[in-house]
């Protein structure tokens, strides 16, 4: 038998034989058994609410980006149509937020140059 087993047997035996160290025993046993369980508890709430707060900024930034695509579309949109109402650059931007570069750009990327 080796020297640690030995010890832990005669630990053992020797708290089974007095009711008090075996209660003590127990109580410690239970101790550590709890603060154990309350420990993975408080892991597993964490990385829940963790988890819950990802999806909510993910959620938020998709939502972000998707608002920025759409008014992308819009604002690519409304330069082709005064671009095939026969609107220069100078008049379309005139009439945008976009600069004139801006206003060539989008029509560059949607093939109406």
């Amino acid at each position: 038998m080796g020297a640690a087993i030995k010890k832990v047997y005669d630990k053992i035996t020797f708290v089974t034989q007095d009711e008090d160290e075996l209660r003590i025993y127990q109580m410690r046993e239970k101790a550590i058994y709890d603060y154990n369980s309350g420990m993975r508890a408080a892991e597993l709430k964490g990385l829940q609410e963790g988890e819950k707060r990802g999806l909510q900024k993910g959620e938020k930034r998709g939502l972000q980006k998707g608002l920025q695509e759409s008014e992308k579309r819009v604002k690519a949109l409304f330069v082709i149509n005064l671009q095939q109402l026969g609107f220069s650059l100078e008049e379309i931007s005139k009439y945008t937020t976009l600069t004139a570069e801006e206003v060539a750009q989008i029509l560059k990327e949607q093939n109406f140059t």
